[in-house]
């Protein structure tokens, strides 16, 4: 396999890659492939293999997991030159974990030591391989939306509800030997211990229960966030880890190896030469930025992207939302002034018409005196002949002044009065409408003057 061969696939910040290219690249389909599947295969059938094993089968699985255990601390000093405030306790107890599995792996099966018999031999196996499952489970499972806040769910429920729970049980024996004297009987025993063989059965199961959905619901609201955080904390994790995978993890320690030696003879030749010798080799002098190799970080992006864009048309809906608050507002208020628009003009229409009714009554005072036929010879004189008469103007308006009553018309040739009807001026009812006959009340104008 040539070292052309692992370089990383680069993704262009213009578009996707293809499909096949991008799920080549993906580092966790590449772990994928290697330890979910074929680590797990290999260490279990070594388990599984009768009397002592098989020795290149057990040579293959030991020298997986030493790999293994390297990897894991690649990623941890990085991390640690990264991060210098951030606690590596875990990390540090999984590295040894995984190097005393690999130290009495070699003891028991690989070296012909014999300090350790096959069946225990065969216990640490299993227990190394249950271990292993449960390593592989958590590392992958967070790629999951929904197992990834499971898997943070049961863990909690363990570490708080089930050992909060179990620590109520005495572990230690309540009687013993010598604790009386004489023929001691177990009624005390029995009574002391009834309580804790019933309570398993009926209370403890349901008490689990309360506790585990009291802890579900509470992490309800928080799923997403944990599912994201762990996401990240997985995009960190594989960052800062080398090219290949284990075990072809050892192609990179070569590589790096080699660089080594390259450097070194470098600064040998610029020591003899008396130049300055050049600086060991940096993340950031590679050809292309971490930008380019972390498929990842262009997902982060486009998701910051589309967030924004959702934010800016919710800003824009919350604008528009408040132009049309303050349209409505705006249409309120001139609805407001015309309705007292509407009242000032009905206001001075009712001041108009009593400024009529008054301006009458003030003529009818004036004219009280003189008689309708010096009027009538006024009206007919030559003199005055080019003189407008006077009419009276609300007399002759239907319906009444400031009402809907309707006026009931009278013809020129009902009204036998001498005087003529366009001087017909009234100045107000003499009578009110019971007193006039019941036939004509229906023809008796309404008192609108006073």
């Amino acid at each position: 396999m040539e070292v052309s061969n692992v370089e990383p696939f680069i993704i262009s910040p213009l578009r996707h890659p293809p499909p096949p290219a991008m799920e080549n690249g993906l580092p966790h389909v590449e772990c994928t492939h290697n330890q979910v599947l074929d680590f797990p295969a290999f260490f279990s059938i070594a388990v599984l293999w009768p009397s002592c094993g098989n020795y290149m089968l057990d040579l293959i699985v030991c020298c997986w997991t030493s790999l293994l255990a390297l990897e894991s601390v690649h990623p941890a000093v990085r991390m640690r030159k990264k991060y210098k405030a951030k606690a590596f306790i875990l990390k540090i107890m999984e590295i040894v974990v995984m190097f005393v599995f690999v130290l009495l792996y070699l003891i028991g099966r690989i070296l012909p030591l014999n300090l350790i018999d096959p069946y225990s031999t065969r216990v640490i196996l299993c227990l190394g391989l249950i271990y292993f499952y449960y390593r592989i489970i958590y590392i992958y499972l967070p790629i999951s939306p929904t197992l990834g806040p499971l898997l943070y769910r049961v863990k909690l429920m363990g570490t708080r509800d089930v050992i909060s729970t179990v620590e109520v049980i005495p572990i230690q024996p309540v009687e013993q030997e010598n604790s009386m004297t004489g023929n001691a009987q177990n009624v005390g025993l029995l009574v002391i211990f009834f309580p804790f063989n019933i309570c398993p059965g009926k209370d403890l199961l349901t008490l689990f229960n309360a506790l585990f959905s009291a802890t579900a619901s509470k992490l309800s609201a928080e799923s997403d966030a944990i599912w994201k955080f762990q996401r990240y904390h997985l995009v960190v994790d594989f960052s800062n880890r080398l090219r290949l995978p284990a075990p072809l993890n050892v192609i990179s320690y070569i590589i790096i190896l080699l660089q080594f030696i390259r450097w070194l003879f470098c600064r040998a030749l610029c020591c003899l030469n008396g130049e300055t010798p050049p600086e060991g080799a940096k993340s950031e002098d590679r050809r292309f930025s971490i930008k380019d190799y972390t498929y990842w970080n262009q997902l982060a992006q486009e998701y910051d992207s589309s967030q924004q864009t959702k934010e800016m048309e919710q800003a824009i809906l919350e604008k528009q939302m408040d132009m049309i608050q303050s349209l409505m507002e705006d249409f309120v208020y001139h609805k407001q002034m015309m309705q007292s628009l509407k009242s000032s003009v009905r206001e001075l229409e009712r001041l108009m018409n009593y400024s009529h009714v008054h301006l009458e009554n003030i003529r009818h005072l004036a004219n009280r005196e003189s008689s309708v036929t010096s009027t009538w010879d006024a009206m007919t004189d030559s003199s005055s002949r080019n003189l407008p008469p006077v009419m009276n103007i609300l007399s002759r308006r239907s319906p009444y002044p400031g009402t809907r009553v309707q006026r009931f018309p009278v013809p020129d040739k009902y009204v036998p009065w001498e005087v003529m009807w366009i001087s017909y001026d009234p100045v107000a009812f003499t009578l009110q409408r019971s007193d006039f006959p019941v036939i004509l009340q229906s023809h008796v104008d309404e008192d609108i003057l006073l």
